[in-house]
């Protein structure tokens, strides 16, 4: 019962929060035709169509058809193996700003959070970029490496042990699990900005160095609490990545993700817009203090 009163609390001041900023509460499809292509997060297949992996593609296409503050706090569905921190099903809550920036973003979560659990989340939150980070705990110029397209070689010469054949995906992701993501956000939030353009994903690149995107990531206490971009609204490009993506879905042997052409043939009627997913039942397990994502879940541990 503490549990399910915590999770009904936690959606009350939630949505409450978003009503006060004006925010309109949307509801999109679960089961659909196509989510945006990304190698490593996998759907749920069901026939033909997928389970959502996130709702941002209906929210795009909402913003493109003139809505402005739009939220949603509902389940998706991702094909990976259950663990402390990861569920098959969860909750996210997602929302979409235009004419905002990555900083209103930060500053809404800090808002929130602080709503959510004054006692956590009492002072600001710490931002780095990655640069910073990389350099000061693995001794590596991630910018450098970027620019001379060697971050594997690199990561390798600074002691890092990666598998045989290992990929940008491999070197990145191992020096951020064993030697950053623990050491960060230990007091308060860090908001990890500047994220390389090869994982920009949906992000538009930075103005003012294109090897980076405008993409920031929330750790606190070795958990990623949120992944936000500065939306990328060039249909060209997002085909482009989208591609790249389904490509190397095929060659790491998962089955090929289509592209969704109605969301792209959208894309470039949406004003400039900040957007922001947060694993609700991570926030939650944080401000409970278990150690357990499906602690906090109502049902799922039992089923």
């Amino acid at each position: 019962m503490e549990f399910l009163e915590l999770r009904h609390r936690a959606k009350q001041i939630t949505r409450r929060y978003f009503d006060e900023q004006g925010f309109v509460e949307v509801d999109s499809p679960v089961l659909i035709p196509h989510n945006a292509v990304e190698a490593y997060i996998d759907p749920i297949w069901v026939g033909d169509l997928e389970l959502r992996t996130s709702p941002e593609i209906y929210h795009k296409r909402l913003l493109a058809r003139g809505c402005q503050k739009i939220y949603e706090l509902g389940h998706v569905f991702r094909d990976e193996q259950p663990g402390r921190i990861h569920l098959r099903e969860f909750t996210l809550l997602e929302w979409y700003r235009v004419g905002a920036s990555l900083t209103d973003l930060v500053q809404d979560c800090e808002n929130l959070f602080h709503a959510l659990a004054p006692d956590l989340f009492s002072a600001k939150f710490e931002t780095r970029t990655l640069q910073e980070l990389w350099l000061e705990y693995a001794r590596i110029d991630l910018r450098q490496a970027l620019q001379e397209s060697n971050l594997v070689s690199r990561v390798q010469e600074a002691g890092f042990i990666l598998r045989d054949q290992a990929d940008f995906s491999d070197a990145f992701h191992h020096v951020m699990l064993t030697v950053i993501e623990p050491r960060i956000g230990q007091q308060t939030p860090c908001v990890v900005t500047r994220w390389p353009r090869e994982l920009a994903a949906l992000a538009r690149l930075c103005n003012d160095d294109a090897l980076f995107a405008e993409r920031f990531e929330i750790y606190f206490r070795k958990t990623e609490l949120a992944n936000a971009f500065f939306e990328l609204t060039d249909p060209i490009e997002q085909r482009d990545r989208f591609m790249a993506e389904a490509n190397l879905k095929e060659q790491l042997g998962k089955r090929r993700s289509q592209l969704d052409h109605a969301f792209l043939a959208e894309l470039n009627f949406i004003p400039p817009t900040a957007g922001i997913a947060v694993g609700f039942d991570r926030l939650l397990m944080l401000i409970a203090g278990t150690m357990q994502i499906s602690d906090v879940t109502n049902f799922l541990k039992k089923i």
